[in-house]
């Protein structure tokens, strides 16, 4: 992910949260994590949209855990229904014994 600037952000609320979002060693904000489920649930095959889901959970299971924000709210950001909460969480378990391929 690439380092924003300043300039990007209009109020001094989106300052604060990329600061502490930086000091803090974090990758990705909750409505990154949301755009990536958005793009992942959106554009999958027929039939495999809640796979992506799971994929999504394991993929980013690190910047979910360190972000600290419940999957609900994931799933929120990402415009899906909350109810994929669950799903994402299953893919975050699943991080502990499964790779990408």
């Amino acid at each position: 992910m690439k380092k924003r600037e300043f300039e990007e952000y209009s109020t001094v609320k989106d300052i604060y949260k990329a600061l502490f979002t930086y000091e803090a060693g974090l990758t990705m904000t909750l409505e990154d994590l949301g755009k990536k489920l958005h793009e992942m649930y959106f554009e999958s095959d027929e039939g495999e949209s809640v796979a992506m889901i799971h994929l999504f959970g394991v993929k980013y299971a690190k910047e979910i855990a360190n972000l600290g924000v419940s999957k609900i709210d994931i799933a929120k950001a990402a415009g899906i229904n909350e109810s994929y909460g669950t799903e994402i969480s299953k893919g975050v378990k699943l991080a502990r014994y499964v790779r990408v391929k």
